[in-house]
């Protein structure tokens, strides 16, 4: 299947929000399909973001527009309609050129629906500029390969770094990752400074042979 600005679009803004919000209070998921509780049909939500607190929970839906025209208020209406529907907390637009004024007037008194506009082919760009072989990179080397066109559109990793084990009273750190396009997985260990794909589940650090598959699931 031919890579699509759109999805690239998409898969940068859902890594934005994962490496600012993802905890273990906060989930943050891509292309989810949640059930509306008015109109009782699935809904496609681009990003999905669940909070817990101790009222129970907040969510907050991002809907992602790739378009070359800046998006107008039939769009936002839409999406209004939708966070209604899912009876979101929250709802916000991303777009990559920006909005139409009568669509920003649609949300000037309102607090729970947000337009944002990022430009997202110069980060995708920089992070490209940053791969460094066998040096934690934000690319997926599984599926950096080039569309029908020739353009190179590797996937984005989303990473949960921090991680540690102690072994004879040494600390090592590590962190593991999944890409968002292939779903390879990945793990990083500090020590040595080598990012490896894993395989069959196994988390073991190929260059210094560390074990990290005690607590792989955290």
């Amino acid at each position: 299947m031919v890579d699509k600005d759109w999805k690239k679009y998409e898969w940068l803004v859902t890594k934005i929000y994962y490496d600012n919000l993802q905890s273990k209070d906060v989930k943050v998921e891509y292309n989810i399909r949640v059930r509306g509780l008015l109109s009782r049909q699935l809904r496609q939500v681009d990003i999905l973001i669940t909070e817990k607190n101790d009222s129970g929970k907040k969510i907050t839906i991002v809907d992602c527009k790739h378009y070359k025209t800046k998006v107008d208020i039939k769009k936002v209406e839409e999406f209004i309609g939708m966070c209604e529907d899912i009876q979101a907390n929250f709802g916000i637009i991303i777009s990559a050129v920006g909005f139409t004024a009568g669509a920003e007037k649609r949300v000037k008194n309102r607090n729970d629906i947000r337009l944002e506009t990022i430009d997202w082919e110069t980060a995708y760009e920089k992070a490209k500029e940053a791969l460094i072989p066998n040096y934690l990179t934000d690319l997926c080397d599984n599926c950096y390969e080039p569309d029908l066109i020739g353009r190179y559109v590797p996937g984005l990793i989303l990473w949960n770094l921090g991680w540690y084990i102690v072994i004879d009273g040494l600390y090592y750190l590590f962190g593991i990752g999944t890409c968002i396009k292939c779903k390879a997985n990945y793990l990083w260990c500090d020590s040595c400074g080598i990012m490896s794909i894993v395989e069959n589940k196994n988390y073991l650090c190929p260059e210094c042979g560390t074990n990290y598959n005690a607590i792989k699931t955290l």
